[in-house]
């Protein structure tokens, strides 16, 4: 018997530039790394995308809950979804992911898990979940001084799209947001990044600085 071909949800991620970044949207059944520097937004620009789909979850080994609640209230509130909101420890992370319900689970950070798990293993078995629960997952990691992913680098490989968040150099309120290595399995790379700006009610999209070009390098 043929085997009935799986068709993704696309979900939106509430921001319509970054739903054309992503060719329409986050597909259920696929992992995304959304990487950057400390102070780009990774955590922001994720819960605003929580906001826009039902029943997301957050998984925070780096954030105690009561300040994750706090940072939902003071984003925008065009979308009021609620979002799960669940503290995990690294020893613990992947009997959380066996737990893990709805069409859209974000995990934060990897690279808390990487004194006890590796970081490849805790992406394999977001990989895993992604296509038994046909959810849409994405890891939050941190990048280090000179550009690269810090964890192990096989994370890249195993993902379906790595995102980075970077400072324009110049205009260093502007964040872009752009595949790296034009790395993406579910859509085309070849599309303009999404320059963003972090507020006090969220990541906003801006306009690109001037001279500015595209800093995915890596």
């Amino acid at each position: 018997m043929k085997k009935k071909q799986y068709r993704p949800t696309i979900l939106s991620t509430g921001m319509p530039a970054v739903d054309v970044l992503l060719g329409g949207g986050l597909p259920t059944g696929s992992v995304t790394l959304l990487a950057g520097h400390p102070g780009t937004g990774k955590t922001t620009l994720a819960m605003q995308w929580m906001k826009a789909v039902p029943g997301a979850s957050f998984y925070s080994a780096e954030q105690h809950t009561f300040d994750l609640h706090a940072m939902l209230l003071r984003l925008s509130d065009e979308n009021e979804n609620t979002v799960d909101v669940k503290n995990v420890k690294g020893e613990c992370v992947l009997e959380d992911l066996e737990s893990a319900s709805g069409k859209l689970l974000v995990i934060d950070s990897m690279n808390v898990f990487a004194d006890k798990q590796s970081t490849a293993i805790v992406a394999k078995e977001a990989v895993r979940i992604a296509h038994e629960k046909e959810m849409a997952v994405v890891l939050l990691a941190h990048l280090k001084r000179n550009g690269e992913l810090a964890g192990s680098q096989e994370v890249e490989h195993i993902v379906d799209a790595c995102l980075f968040l970077e400072r324009c150099d110049d205009d260093l309120n502007t964040i872009e947001l752009n595949f790296a290595n034009h790395k993406s399995r579910y859509c085309s790379t070849d599309v303009e990044p999404v320059y963003m700006r972090l507020t006090v009610r969220g990541m906003v999209v801006a306009t690109a600085p001037e001279s500015s070009g595209s800093l995915m390098q890596h």
